[in-house]
């Protein structure tokens, strides 16, 4: 089993990546942010299957550490909810556009545009920081088990 600092480091540079790798894909301003996210919510996928099944003994990998799971983020990646999530973001700065700048609406347009981004960098960090977890199992003596 690789050990959690092995993890840590691995997910963290597989948040930052996919960051770095899907900037192209929000505006230029927004790309800061972007890799930001992307890297943190891939550590927050890195750790999420230790978190469903803890690693207290070698055979600890289950469901979560399962190529079942894997298959669901290939899944998840596949339905692009990131994109979803940026036309919204798209479409709440365009509301914002049409509103006097500095009003209440404007405002709350574009906090919403915020959190769309922040939410389509979430979902690409977690699943590239989720994978990565998965691959450094895999590739241990052990492997992944298909599902328990």
């Amino acid at each position: 089993m690789p050990k959690r600092d092995v993890h840590a480091v691995a997910v963290l540079l597989a948040g930052f990546a996919t960051g770095v790798a899907t900037a192209e894909l929000v505006e230029t301003q927004h790309r800061p942010m972007h890799v930001l996210v992307c890297s943190l919510s891939g550590m927050g996928g890195g750790v999420m299957p230790d978190i469903l099944e803890p690693a207290v003994s070698p055979n600890h990998r289950s469901v979560a550490h399962s190529l079942v799971a894997a298959g669901g983020l290939v899944v998840a990646a596949k339905a692009s909810y990131h994109v979803k999530c940026l036309e919204r973001a798209a479409a709440c700065e365009q509301r914002a556009a049409l509103l006097v700048v500095g009003s209440q609406e404007w405002g709350k347009e574009r906090r919403s545009a915020a959190a769309w981004r922040v939410i389509a960098a979430s979902a690409l960090g977690f699943v590239a920081g989720y994978a990565s977890h998965l691959v450094l199992d895999g590739a241990t003596p052990r492997s992944l088990p298909v599902v328990v």
